[in-house]
């Protein structure tokens, strides 16, 4: 209802757009929710509209305002009726005789009609007529060209005889000029070419099909001629009539014939000519693999030979832009024949057995290939020749596995019996590098190996970096199984006593000791890079399962000559950065950047992990001399038994036995091992050495002063009740004077410090230690009274100090156990 009220309503009417808003009802009472003018878009939908409406009031509403709304349009259409009703009544009288005019407008529209159907029948048929008429021309000219392309071939055909019986003429006469004859058989070649084009369009016809046995005939008769006059030509050095024969055989599409008839003509003869006069000279080459320059050089001249004698031809078809580019002469013909002469006569060249001689002859085989790779002139002739089956099995001859396996074998096989050494020994004579153990020298050797002019080669460049990072990895295992059986060594003899091992000299007692399976090393060694070397990487060596070597010797060693192994792995750490790094960069230029930094990255962290190894054996080395250094500081507890229940007054000055825990240091520093080492290793290991001495001084202080103070106090609440009154503030106690007495100790030991170069004041642990033994404050106490030495120290010049401490210093007395060192004290005192 309201659309058809809307449909009636004048909306476009510019007189009664002013009463289009009271016709829809707007001026009434509608709720907000409700707009009429939605029912004017052309796109109005009654279910969408209640659809959105819904969401605003319930449907009960919404029904009752839309039925209001109705009755409103309803009355608004009445009025509207009722305003122009005369108009709407007169309506229908004014359309009369509305059928006739109809019936006069229809009759010219049927005759028009009518002429238009006759034309379209009549455009119909002529295009019907033209697409015949078409559809024949072109059959016509499919016949007519058949009948051409017949009749050329036949022409063709019969003229292809014609020259092939006049060449028969010219064989026939004797005295045969070769250029006019190789001319003579190029325009042959273009004829069977073209006849043969011509039969390939007509394949399907009858006709042709029964030309094929004839056209087959002449190329096989055509072929017979080129093959002949090419031959003679490069029998005569006719490179012009050659290139000619050459075009031929281009025309014909077949390089198969050229390129044998060249290899058998010049290259085979040229090749075994050289062939011979190398096995005069070098007679052993027959049954012995040959030296890597004298193939070289017999390579290089055949190759300039061959040059000198089909230099021309060989231009002609190297040329990128020329005619004759696909003819293969270089792979096909003469890589061909000088492998095969080669494997006849000279077949140790390739055998991987000697492998110092496989490696100058692949090398020399390698140079052969870059000058005839450097013969060719493009792209496509390069790609021509490295995808000829002659280049790819001349590679294939050389087998670089078993080369590299053998090698692998020789390389590794010198490092596992140098790590095999059952004593210290060192090397002689000096090494120029620097170390001193066998071992240490193998791998220095094996890694120059690796980078050697001798026995690298790019192809493998990969399997020599593996192998180096193997040894590497080999040697730190090595390491690490000493520094382990060393550490397992002073435990067992921290357990039994001091005197349970002797100590033996360099290359002395410990060379009874022999590989024994189960050893120290054996258990080190069993990880997955533990093992020793073999081509496989594996854990058995070329002969079978390698014998676990027992490194027991390492933990009986002095502990200066643990500076022998820690000075080697801190070279080798630095030889991989600076000389091994730089040495293999050349080699790998060819590579990628990319692969050049992931290269050096690896060896960086090989070097970084056995830098690490000999930081760990300096804190070894340091730990064992800390431990003297601390069985002198253990002497302390005998202070308690001078000051125990005894009227001695307060001490004065320190303890004899402070003056010696540093001697250990000095005596391990003077010696000749230790003075090898950089100054930055005997620098750390003096600060590591003191520090862990003033940390397990303050620790046996500690417990000692602990001791004192109960024991003290323990006796004071005894005699409480008896001395309820007496002077304490007047009297030092004993565990003052101890503690006084442990004071001046540490002042002299921070003076022993200073010696050494330090700066005790800027050590924590020491700074720890003073505040432990501080002495309290007392009314008058003795502190006060405490000499010069009890001055906080200072740091003294390290080189007369350090001297005039070691030729002053009395001798470290021997380790006592507790009892005997605290009946002792009271001499010591």
């Amino acid at each position: 209802m309201a659309s058809t009220t809307t449909a009636t309503t004048p909306v476009n009417n510019k007189e009664n757009a002013p009463d289009l808003q009271e016709l829809l009802g707007k001026g009434g009472s509608l709720p907000v929710w409700l707009s009429p003018d939605k029912f004017l878009l052309p796109d109005f939908e009654a279910e969408g509209c209640i659809s959105d409406l819904r969401r605003y009031v319930p449907l009960a509403t919404l029904q009752t305002e839309l039925q209001s709304y109705l009755a409103l349009l309803k009355s608004k259409l009445v009025e509207v009726i009722n305003e122009d009703y005369s108009d709407y009544v007169s309506l229908s009288s004014k359309l009369v005789n509305v059928d006739g005019a109809v019936l006069r407008m229809r009759k010219p529209l049927v005759e028009l009609k009518e002429k238009l159907s006759v034309v379209q029948e009549a455009v119909k048929a002529e295009l019907t007529a033209l697409n015949q008429g078409l559809k024949r021309r072109k059959e016509v000219a499919t016949a007519r060209s058949l009948l051409e392309l017949l009749q050329e071939l036949a022409h063709v055909a019969s003229k292809v005889e014609k020259l092939l019986a006049e060449v028969a003429a010219v064989d026939s006469a004797g005295n045969v000029d070769l250029d006019s004859r190789s001319r003579l058989l190029e325009r042959v070649g273009g004829e069977v070419s073209r006849l043969t084009f011509q039969a390939n369009r007509g394949k399907d016809l009858a006709f042709v099909k029964s030309m094929e046995p004839r056209i087959q005939s002449y190329r096989t008769e055509l072929e017979g001629h080129l093959n002949k006059t090419f031959v003679a030509c490069l029998q005569q050095r006719n490179h012009a009539a050659a290139l000619h024969c050459l075009h031929a055989y281009l025309e014909l599409g077949d390089a198969a014939p050229a390129e044998n008839a060249l290899r058998t003509v010049i290259v085979a003869p040229l090749v075994a000519k050289h062939m011979a006069d190398y096995k005069q000279q070098h007679p052993r080459a027959v049954s012995a693999a040959a030296s890597g320059e004298s193939l070289s050089q017999l390579l290089s001249g055949m190759l300039s030979a061959l040059k000198t004698e089909c230099g021309p031809v060989l231009t002609a078809t190297l040329n990128p832009h020329g005619a004759l580019r696909i003819f293969d002469f270089l792979g096909s013909a003469i890589l061909e024949e000088v492998q095969s002469a080669l494997m006849a006569s000279m077949a140790g060249v390739f055998s991987p057995g000697v492998p110092p001689a496989f490696h100058s002859n692949y090398r020399a085989a390698m140079r052969f290939l870059d000058e005839l790779e450097a013969m060719c002139q493009g792209r496509t002739a390069l790609d021509r020749l490295r995808s000829s089956h002659a280049y790819s099995t001349f590679l294939k001859r050389w087998n670089l596995s078993v080369y590299f396996s053998l090698l692998y074998q020789d390389i590794a096989g010198e490092l596992e019996d140098a790590a095999a050494m059952e004593k210290l020994e060192t090397v002689s004579p000096a090494h120029p590098l620097g170390v001193q153990l066998p071992v240490s020298a193998a791998l220095v050797h094996c890694l120059q190996r690796c980078t050697s002019q001798d026995v690298f080669l790019l192809q493998l460049a990969d399997r020599y970096l593996r192998l180096a990072m193997q040894l590497g990895q080999r040697y730190g295992t090595w390491v690490q199984a000493a520094l382990s059986a060393r550490k397992d060594a002073q435990q067992h003899q921290a357990q039994q006593g001091p005197s349970a091992h002797p100590t033996p000299t360099l290359g002395g007692a410990a060379a009874g000791h022999s590989i024994a399976a189960g050893g120290a090393a054996g258990a080190a060694g069993a990880s997955s890079d533990g093992g020793a070397l073999t081509s496989n990487g594996g854990a058995a060596s070329a002969g079978g399962a390698a014998k676990p070597v027992s490194l027991s010797w390492v933990g009986q060693l002095p502990v200066e000559d643990l500076a022998v192994l820690q000075h080697d792995v801190e070279l080798i750490a630095g030889f991989l950065t600076s000389s091994y790094q730089p040495a293999l960069s050349p080699l790998l230029a060819g590579l990628a950047p990319e692969v050049l930094t992931a290269v050096n990255v690896v060896i960086t962290e090989q070097a970084s992990s056995l830098a690490s190894q000999a930081a760990a054996l300096l804190a070894c080395m340091s730990d064992e001399v800390a431990e003297r250094c601390v069985a002198v500081v253990k002497q302390l507890k005998g202070i308690t038994a001078t000051y125990r229940m005894t009227t001695k007054g307060p001490p004065t000055r320190h303890s004899h036995y402070v003056t010696g825990v540093l001697v250990p240091l000095r005596t391990f520093l003077d010696s000749e091992r230790i003075q090898k080492l950089p100054s930055t290793s005997s620098s750390g290991l003096v600060h590591t050495v003191v520090d862990n001495v003033s940390s397990r001084y303050q620790q046996l202080a500690d417990e000692l002063l602990t001791t004192v103070r109960k024991t003290e106090s323990s006796l004071k609440r005894l005699k409480k009740a008896q001395n309820a009154e007496g002077a304490a503030g007047e009297v030092m106690s004993d565990s003052d004077k101890i503690t006084l007495q442990l004071y001046l100790d540490v002042q002299e030991y921070g003076q022993q410090i200073s010696k050494f170069g330090l700066d005790p004041s800027s050590m924590p642990s020491f700074q720890r230690l003073c505040e432990a033994v501080a002495p309290p404050k007392q009314a008058g106490g003795a502190a006060a009274q405490a000499p010069a030495s009890a001055i906080p120290v200072s740091a003294a010049p390290a080189s007369q100090a350090a001297s005039e401490a070691a030729s002053q210093a009395p001798p470290v007395p021997p380790q006592q156990s507790q009892p005997e060192a605290e009946a002792a004290g009271s001499e010591l005192l």
